[in-house]
């Protein structure tokens, strides 16, 4: 079969590597057999080589193993991760079981540390890093059940330095270049320093067939275009890094660009997947293999189909025929006068705030470190703002504001461009010993441990009256809120500029310090597109469970996002670890493991009412959430505002990207033995009050509260607390 100028790639492995397959490979007009050295040791690649070389002359590529993390082997090739469970990582070669898994290279395990997200074998698992050990291993919780193979690949939410050409990539290079190979697929190529150095180690005019598969890759596409031959574009990879559902148009900009240069660009992954296991194809299969064609695409690569499927030369007659009927209707096609605009289509129905397509990034700016740089004292709420700004919680910011911008959010509840943004982000300080000036870079030190926590480099430095920034920010002067009596206790000066983080400061525990980039890729592995973000600062009472149930239910949503503020408390909150632990027990108990994720919103309230509510929506926003719940009482204090106020500020401000679930008064009919929600005002004596006050005053005294009140199992965790002598109040 001539399959014209549209080549076939074919990936050798268990399946294809006897005679009678690769013959009929030849026979079917395979161009170019791929051995991919991620699968491939230096010893099999001889016996490769010289078994294909005994039954064609079709040509071979060598296929980098590139910069990449993989897991090791694990038994009988098939290993269940369980939500909730603890597994080490280790850099020892052993066969990985649901307590130990290996990953690889050795390297990593210098640059991964507690709090890094990994997600296991094209997403099925992930897990998150929460302690070390004495070995020098790592203790990872799981945070999504799934199953894993052995030998597979492994993403990171944080950039890694991994060399681009392994030394098993370069025994590989000087095997090829004493037995004339000279066509090189360059994995996970990331710009044109790789392509330079393959080039280097090749035989001279060697092809390279640079490999797109992560967002490096993307982010460096006209580079690589310009250094490389070919392209292949690996959509399993890169729908690892990237949204599966932005696959399709990222493979139509890259053939656009590449047809500019012009270089060649085949397509791999998934092509047809179903026929590993049978016979035949699906109809979507077939469907994406002729829009992928129409694309432009000068080749197809398949890679498990023939590698290890059960029907490897069906395979290649299928793809074979589809590329002959490509070919004998393209000029059909074409005069149907279909166009294609591209790039134009990416798009995220939930950006980070501020932003209006997916080219986003936090970008903060990087300092020289300086011994003799000056530096500023900051306090707990301050430390707070920093890892909020740098992990994109407070996303459009970039720093703490400045006169204009303060003066704007007050004035406007906007920022100056005018981004809809209603709470001060401030740097509240007294300069009274320290000389600084506009332009300058100082450190940012906490004042307890005396640690650099970040750098500022200072735009404004700006005093505002305490009086009259507290009635526009709170609505009074009064020292009685909270609010007011920090700014008042606070320093006469105020500091805006960009800052930079040294290292990310945790709570508690990493598993609920999630980043919002951390969020968003557990909501898309979970498959969640409608999730309901719920904040609070208590434990979860019964009208609690109500609000979340009917939330959900109200908006049909995918999962519910449980947010509680880990912040600084006041006197008679609930403790951070009183607040978490019950939520696991309450989640335990209600068997909603696999609907709700349970993170610490490391924030500061302000008790500011309707501001504080919509800036509370925006960083749940941040984190991936389509709607917010808001409780009659949200983010007030005692009696400074009305609830109506929180409704009228919403409608004031109009779409801000994520939507308000607005909920009353619940309380508890012991006639129906059901919850209602009712105006506060319509509360009568045949209502039971669900009051946090009641259910703190029960707990102190070591008594539980009332089921109706409070789930059982959640109690009792708050009072095995109490009688191992740990406070669950702040004192």
């Amino acid at each position: 079969m001539n399959t014209g100028w549209i080549k076939l790639i074919c990936t050798i492995g268990p399946s294809s590597s006897n005679p009678y397959v690769l013959r009929r490979m030849k026979q079917l007009g395979v161009s170019l057999l791929r051995i991919n050295m991620s699968h491939t040791s230096i010893e099999q690649l001889d016996k490769a080589v010289k078994s294909i070389r005994a039954a064609t002359d079709i040509p071979i590529c060598i296929d980098t193993e590139g910069a990449q993390i993989r897991t090791g082997k694990v038994v009988n090739n098939n290993l269940e991760l369980k939500q909730g469970a603890i597994i080490e990582l280790t850099k020892k070669n052993i066969i990985g079981d649901s307590q130990i898994l290996t990953l690889t290279p050795d390297s990593i395990f210098n640059q991964i540390k507690i709090g890094t997200m990994l997600f296991l074998d094209f997403n099925k698992v992930t897990i998150l890093i929460v302690d070390t050990t004495e070995t020098g291993s790592f203790l990872a919780k799981v945070m999504q059940t799934g199953i894993i193979g052995s030998n597979k690949a492994v993403n990171i939410d944080k950039d890694i330095d991994l060399p681009s050409i392994t030394k098993k990539d370069l025994k590989a290079i000087q095997y090829a270049n004493k037995n004339n190979i000279d066509i090189f697929a360059l994995s996970f190529s990331k710009g044109k320093e790789a392509i330079k150095r393959l080039r280097s180690l090749a035989k001279r005019n060697a092809t390279i067939i640079s490999k797109v598969e992560s967002c490096k890759g993307i982010n460096n596409i006209n580079d690589i275009i310009q250094y490389s031959d070919a392209i292949l574009i690996d959509r399993g990879d890169l729908s690892r890094e990237k949204p599966v559902e932005k696959i399709p148009a990222l493979q139509k900009m890259i053939i656009t660009k590449a047809h500019q240069k012009p270089i060649p660009v085949y397509v791999a992954t998934n092509l047809l997947e179903s026929m590993v296991t049978n016979p035949f194809p699906s109809r979507a299969e077939i469907n994406d293999i002729a829009n992928t064609l129409a694309d432009g695409a000068n080749g197809l690569v398949l890679a498990a189909e023939t590698a290890i499927g059960k029907y490897p030369v069906q395979c290649v007659n299928m793809v074979g025929k589809m590329i002959k009927q490509y070919n004998s209707e393209i000029a059909e096609i074409a005069k149907l006068g279909i166009s294609w605009k591209g790039i134009d289509l990416i798009n995220n129905t939930r950006l980070p705030h501020g932003y209006s397509s997916d080219d986003y990034r936090i970008s903060l700016k990087t300092f020289k470190k300086k011994k003799n740089r000056q530096s500023i004292s900051i306090n707990s709420f301050a430390i707070s703002d920093i890892n909020n700004i740098t992990n994109g919680c407070y996303s459009p910011l970039t720093g703490f504001m400045t006169k204009e911008e303060t003066d704007c959010v007050l004035d406007y509840y906007s920022l100056p461009n005018g981004i809809i943004w209603p709470m001060p982000i401030v740097l509240q300080t007294s300069l009274n010993k320290i000389n600084m000036g506009i332009g300058e870079t100082v450190a940012l030190v906490d004042r307890y441990s005396n640690k650099r926590v970040s750098y500022i480099t200072i735009s404004d430095i700006y005093k505002l009256d305490k009086k009259d920034i507290s009635k526009r920010w709170f609505k009074t002067d009064s020292l009685k809120h909270p609010g007011v009596k920090r700014i008042f206790n606070g320093g006469d000066y105020f500091i805006g500029g960009e800052i930079s983080q040294e290292e990310v400061y945790y709570k508690m525990s990493p598993e609920y310090c999630l980043t919002p980039s951390q969020v968003r890729a557990i909501f898309a592995n979970r498959g969640w597109d409608r999730v309901v973000g719920f904040h609070t600062r208590n434990i979860p009472h019964r009208a609690h469970e109500y609000i979340q149930m009917k939330a959900m239910e109200k908006v049909d949503a995918d999962g519910l996002f449980i947010h509680p503020a880990i912040g600084e408390k006041k006197s008679g909150d609930f403790t951070i670890d009183a607040i978490i632990e019950s939520y696991k027990a309450y989640i335990d108990a209600a068997g909603l493991s696999s609907k709700t994720l349970l993170s610490g919103f490391l924030a500061n309230s302000w008790y500011s009412g309707p501001r504080e509510a919509v800036f509370t929506a925006i960083c749940r926003k941040n984190y991936g959430c389509s709607h917010f719940v808001i409780g009659r009482d949200h983010t007030g204090v005692a009696d400074f505002y009305k609830p109506s106020e929180i409704h009228d500020l919403f409608d004031k401000l109009g779409d801000i990207g994520i939507k308000p679930i607005f909920f009353d008064t619940v309380v508890y009919d012991s006639k129906k033995k059901a919850y209602e929600e009712i105006p506060f005002e319509k509360i009568s004596k045949k209502y039971k009050k669900i009051s946090g006050t009641k259910v703190r005053d029960l707990l102190s005294e070591r008594k539980s509260p009332p089921v109706w009140m409070v789930r059982e199992e959640v109690s009792k965790q708050l009072l095995k607390s109490i009688s191992k002598g740990k406070n669950i109040l702040v004192k």
